[in-house]
């Protein structure tokens, strides 16, 4: 499956958690992301969007989508809820209580913070090839390997380290989005 990821003007992609600005000024908050932040705008916005599918295939969240067609995983309702009930998010649920993040200014759900910054991390772990191959490797099984005389240890895919329920985030974006991840389900 290929994804056309065209910056649009002013290198925004569509669809992304973060635009270019947006994610310079909290980027500038965050250390170490130094290599992200000296991309050009549209490099910059090809890799928002890839970190933000990346965060959204990562995992199943919690709860459901706040709008049954939007884009993107988030923002969410923390549980499932009844669509055909829903008229606005003060009606049914006491104000923006079940909604993760919700900007009471504006009267409008958004998404986290977390999310954003998480989408920051993973999008600067793109940048280091480094990276991908080791959870290649991690995913083939790979949990020990030598140099001297080659030795190398595989477990079971079903041993791997939290089943790699984290689905290719790096370590830091994978710390953000934990609040989030479903830890069980009803039975249906």
């Amino acid at each position: 499956m290929s994804v056309e990821m065209t910056p649009l003007s002013g290198g925004s992609v569509s669809g992304a958690y973060l635009d270019v600005p947006g994610a310079r000024t909290l980027g500038a908050t965050l250390p170490p992301l130094t290599a992200l932040l000296a991309k050009t705008d549209d490099e910059l916005a090809v890799l928002l969007l890839a970190a933000s599918l990346d965060l959204d295939a990562a995992m199943p969240y919690q709860g459901v989508r706040y709008e049954a067609d939007q884009a993107r995983e988030f923002p969410r309702y923390q549980r499932a809820v009844d669509r055909t009930q829903i008229h606005t998010p003060s009606e049914t649920l006491g104000g923006a209580v079940g909604i993760w993040d919700w900007d009471d200014p504006s009267g409008a759900a958004v998404v986290p913070d977390r999310v954003k910054i998480a989408c920051l991390y993973q999008a600067a772990s793109l940048l280091d090839p480094s990276f991908q191959r080791r959870l290649d490797a991690i995913r083939g099984g790979l949990a020990s390997q030598s140099i001297g005389s080659m030795s190398e240890s595989y477990l079971k895919p079903t041993d791997l380290p939290g089943g790699l329920s984290g689905g290719g985030l790096c370590d830091r974006a994978q710390r953000y989005m934990n609040k989030y991840r479903l830890r069980s389900a009803p039975l249906l």
